[in-house]
């Protein structure tokens, strides 16, 4: 069958299907905070808290716990919102309960949240949960340094909520950082045996005790009769005739010894029964891995048709004595999935994502490699006989300006995409990944362009066409107008539901340095082949103009004489897109929408100009949301996206009210006349705003921590909460 790669291999996820790793089954009691954040800011539904709460003992407490000290004068600090305890905080799609411990060195702290009661079933089960990080912004920006997790217990009560009725089962000083932004990081999963409380009601609790620089919470809390976490790596595309082994690699934590486990694979009125042996019980606060091969026999595609199977996994959990329990006892662990029959594969894109910067030495590279790379495809599409250049495959450079220290015009308002792509791929520049499948790349790397390059897709995207959706009757744009982008994914098979995110990128050309006294670096200038530069592969005519002797073949490139390309100019929704959660038919094309808002940091026009022109690009990057990579994209001229938008008759504003943090502001566009009240995370009205045409920009300077923003018009209504 013809090659495609694993991002198209693992990028369907079909409903019922488990692909995604550390999902822990079975359980019978876990909460994950999801549905209670829709509603509230703070942990309803039975949970507790107790500790120092939104009370500190006194003003010193009041200006460290809860405002911004401004430090040119101590004495008159500026209040922010609280973070109390048991406040829910959200982010990129998960929900986190979490205790505050932010007080100053020295203030005794007993900090609780405990769980409702439960049933425990069992004398010996297992807990598991995420434990995660929050840095208080304005703490850190006073100590101006990065803090550490503080310890933190679990305890078990099959009694009261006073802490003397709690058992400790678990102490933990997790080495976990903080950030110095207001980003939950460091999510750490612990396992953790419960015993003897065996057909008892109880509660689990999370207790801190030691004063720290921001807050320590939980989420995915899961209790079971064991945990199991797994990776379903089974091939989910094939073609007829394919004959596939179903693999799965299970991860299992029991709380009693645990010899092996038994496992049944059933498909197509097949059962195919195994049993691996290995040793699972006993393992401290780590899950012991086994896979799971089914190749004897294989599941063969044929007739076209896909094919649905089911694994069931039961531990061979042992008793007291030594004698394996009755299946009957266990709670089995069903994994399903299928394997789709694709009738169609597409020519496969190749997106760069660069970290690059003004003064990087080293970053010619990439400007050489992006332009080999570029008539690499442009070759490929001649020999497919694709004659309109809109057409695929096409290579989609996206250069990400990093921030040396200096004052760089591509760096300003790119920071959380520098951030999030760091976060993949570490520090240093140059640094690429191509299509998110293959990270902490050098840009000149050939190998890595080439394994995306050579391989097929499961999926193709589409840009139809653009409009200016503040004013659908205006066909121009400009900066701080909404854009709408129109695009479509085709698919090779046909699927119920797939997990995929989308997201916009809006590039700039021909972007150049303005300020006499800034140089570009340039390593390469020491060199005469591109071999000697590490860039074996690439022929040396795309760095002779670096080269010593070249047109650009000085060790300081003066900062005006040098031309940028696609440079990013920010990302929407962020990193990893919006979520799609869409069925599709195979080979037709299904419509979708991205919206974002034309950013102030261009270069090559003022705020009264138009963008239809050709300096900018837009890209639309299609997300495997469970290993997020780039398994569809498409590029467009700005100016063509519009043109085609103007053909579109019927376009008209989207009706949705739409609220989003914009830097220190707050942003509020709606389809008609629009009130907007904002109140802090304990209920405390903010302020009260209104605008005739549905169309707000309220100034959150004096805004800290949680934000509840209600927006509603004559017909609709809408909540969201902002960190600030």
């Amino acid at each position: 069958m013809k090659k495609f790669t694993l991002l198209a291999a693992s990028a369907l996820i079909l409903a019922g299907s488990a692909q995604a790793a550390l999902e822990k089954s079975p359980f019978f009691y876990q909460e994950d905070f999801n549905e209670m954040a829709k509603d509230n800011d703070r942990v309803t539904d039975g949970w507790l808290s107790k500790g120092v709460d939104s009370e500190p003992a006194n003003d010193a407490n009041i200006r460290m716990y809860f405002g911004t000290l401004d430090v040119s004068d101590p004495s008159n600090p500026v209040y922010g919102a609280p973070y109390y305890n048991n406040t829910l905080l959200q982010n990129d799609g998960s929900s986190y309960a979490f205790l505050n411990t932010c007080y100053p060195s020295g203030v005794e702290v007993n900090e609780w949240l405990i769980s409702p009661e439960f049933d425990m079933p069992y004398d010996d089960a297992m807990l598991t949960f995420d434990l995660v990080n929050y840095a208080i912004p304005d703490w850190v920006a006073q100590t101006t340094a990065t803090g550490y997790t503080a310890p933190f217990k679990i305890m078990v009560s099959a009694g009261g909520t006073d802490a003397a009725d709690f058992t400790e089962i678990y102490s933990n000083s997790p080495s976990v950082k903080f950030a110095t932004d207001n980003t939950p990081i460091g999510s750490t999963t612990y396992v953790i045996p419960i015993s003897g409380f065996g057909g008892k009601k109880i509660r689990i609790a999370l207790n801190v005790t030691t004063p720290n620089i921001g807050m320590v919470g939980f989420t995915n809390i899961q209790v079971g009769q064991y945990a199991m976490s797994y990776a379903n790596s089974t091939q989910t595309v094939a073609q007829n005739g394919d004959e596939i082994a179903v693999r799965v690699n299970i991860g299992l934590k029991t709380p009693v010894a645990c010899p092996g486990v038994y496992a049944k694979l059933e498909y197509d009125g097949k059962v195919v029964e195994k049993t691996y042996k290995k040793k699972f019980g006993d393992q401290t606060g780590k899950y012991a891995f086994q896979l799971m091969t089914f190749n004897d026999p294989m599941i063969k595609i044929a007739d076209d048709k896909s094919v649905d199977y089911t694994l069931t996994v039961i531990p061979q959990m042992q008793d007291e004595n030594g004698e394996t329990m009755a299946e009957a006892d266990i709670l089995p662990t069903v994994i399903s999935g299928s394997i789709v029959c694709a009738t169609k594969f597409f020519p496969n894109n190749v997106v760069m994502e660069e970290a690059t910067a003004t003064g990087c030495g080293w970053c010619p590279r990439g400007i050489g490699a992006a332009q080999y790379y570029t008539d690499l495809m442009a070759q490929r599409r001649q020999e497919l006989g694709v004659t309109d250049e809109n057409d695929g495959p096409k290579f989609i450079p996206i250069m990400i300006h990093s921030n040396m220290n200096y004052s760089d015009p591509m760096n300003q308002g790119v920071q959380l995409y520098v951030s999030s792509f760091t976060a993949d791929n570490g520090g240093g520049l140059p640094m690429a990944s191509f299509s998110r499948s293959l990270f902490k790349q050098d840009p000149s790397a050939l190998k890595a362009f080439q394994s995306v390059f050579n391989s097929d897709a499961i999926y193709q995207s589409k840009i139809k066409f653009a409009y200016n959706n503040s004013n659908s009757a205006s066909t121009d744009v400009t900066i701080g107008d909404e854009v709408c982008v129109v695009y479509s994914i085709e698919t090779g098979f046909t699927v119920d539901m797939t997990n995929l995110a989308a997201a916009v990128v809006f590039l700039e050309n021909d972007v150049q340095g303005y300020e006499s006294g800034y140089t570009q670096e340039n390593y390469l200038s020491r060199y005469n082949s591109s071999s000697s530069i590490g860039a074996s592969g690439i022929p040396d005519q795309y760095y002779k103009r670096f080269f010593a002797g070249g047109e650009l073949g000085v060790a300081d490139i003066p900062f005006n004489k040098m031309v940028y390309q696609e440079v990013a100019r920010g990302i929407w929704p962020d990193y990893y897109g919006q979520d799609l959660n869409s069925g599709f038919t195979s080979e037709v094309p299904k419509e979708f929408k991205i919206s974002f808002t034309v950013p102030e940091n261009l270069i090559n026009l003022d705020i009264k100009d138009n963008l239809a022109n050709d300096k900018f690009d837009v890209v639309v990057l299609i997300i495997d949301n469970s290993t997020h990579e780039i398994v569809a994209s498409d590029k467009m001229n700005f100016a063509k996206a519009l043109q085609l938008g103007e053909s579109v008759t019927g376009i008209a504003a989207d009706e949705a009210i739409r609220i989003e943090r914009a830097g220190r502001n707050i942003s509020v566009a709606a389809p008609a006349a629009v009130k907007v009240a904002l109140y802090a995370a304990d209920g405390k009205a903010l302020g009260n705003y209104a605008d005739a045409n549905g169309n707000l920009l309220i100034n959150a300077d004096d805004f800290n921590g949680v934000v509840i923003v209600k927006a509603e018009t004559a017909d609709k209504n809408v909540s969201t909460k902002l960190v600030f």
